[in-house]
């Protein structure tokens, strides 16, 4: 689990949401609401992406290895501050951000797999919509209570990883180069393993690097390979599964729909019903009612 525990340190206030209690791997979210102010000088054992949310342009000044950098930063704009960079920053508006950190082995390990040797440059006040969209989709989990479990932060955030290599580091990227026996979904034997697990283990969060250890791939190529074979990336195969689940148990009429929730791996019944409600069309109630 990634900590951040020095930016809790450093910054004024308290976050409003933290990723503290979602078991993530590698990567850590937490939303900040703050008066004008600033930070003493410090540096960060992580990785850290600082980005704004709504509302009008704040001016900056911010420190970067002691170089000043002065500017507004605005919604839809990004400041990245690499591990081990000294910074400091003062901001003279209140302000509402995301900060979103990134573990460096988790990092390399993502490098690695994608066979790349970056080396991550501050940057500021850069747009990337693509690197928006994931941090905002991993917000969104979040406030959502994370019902796909662990799997879809560590999904997004590898994904963000590697849209961080090709945006913020000192070198041009190659695209991958699969082998050929990378090309297709995973083997018949590998995906019976992998969805033999997933039904075997619905009740409780699981994690993608359980399910790319038992096809013997990197989480990366295993994502890929899955989604090649299913249609759906992992962590939405797992909520049809859970939704298949229910409908199942909803035959059952002397089971709660709060027990159906969690023998499924819904946290509770709220996310029970969004779920699904949203892949069947109706709520648990409704296919209750009409079971009785």
């Amino acid at each position: 689990m990634t900590e951040l525990s020095d930016a809790h340190r450093v910054l004024p206030q308290a976050p409003r949401l933290t990723s503290a209690s979602a078991n993530w791997t590698g990567i850590y979210l937490a939303h900040y609401r703050h008066a004008p102010g600033e930070t003493c000088e410090h540096t960060m054992q992580q990785h850290v992406l600082d980005i704004p949310g709504l509302g009008p342009s704040v001016p900056h000044r911010r420190w970067l290895n002691g170089k000043r950098h002065q500017y507004s930063l605005s919604h839809g704009e990004i400041d990245l501050c690499p591990a081990q960079v000294s910074h400091r920053a003062c901001w003279d508006a209140p302000i509402q951000f995301l900060l979103l950190t990134i573990e460096p082995q988790f990092f390399q390990q993502v490098a690695d797999e994608a066979e790349l040797s970056p080396s991550l440059l501050p940057k500021i006040k850069f747009k990337d919509a693509l690197l928006l969209q994931l941090a905002h989709s991993l917000h969104h989990d979040l406030m959502a209570g994370c019902p796909a479990g662990s799997i879809y932060a560590e999904t997004l955030g590898r994904a963000l990883i590697l849209q961080l290599i090709k945006t913020c580091t000192s070198s041009s990227v190659a695209p991958v180069s699969l082998q050929p026996s990378r090309m297709g979904g995973l083997s018949c034997r590998a995906f019976k393993e992998v969805r033999d697990y997933i039904e075997a283990h619905l009740d409780r969060e699981i994690r993608l690097e359980e399910l790319a250890a038992i096809a013997n791939l990197s989480p990366t190529y295993f994502c890929r390979r899955f989604k090649q074979s299913t249609g759906f990336a992992p962590h939405q195969y797992i909520i049809r599964r859970r939704v298949a689940r229910a409908q199942q148990l909803l035959q059952q009429r002397k089971i709660p729909l709060v027990d159906v929730a969690l023998r499924c791996g819904f946290g509770n019944q709220s996310l029970l019903n969004r779920h699904f409600k949203r892949i069947t069309g109706l709520t648990p109630g409704t296919v209750r009612t009409e079971v009785l």
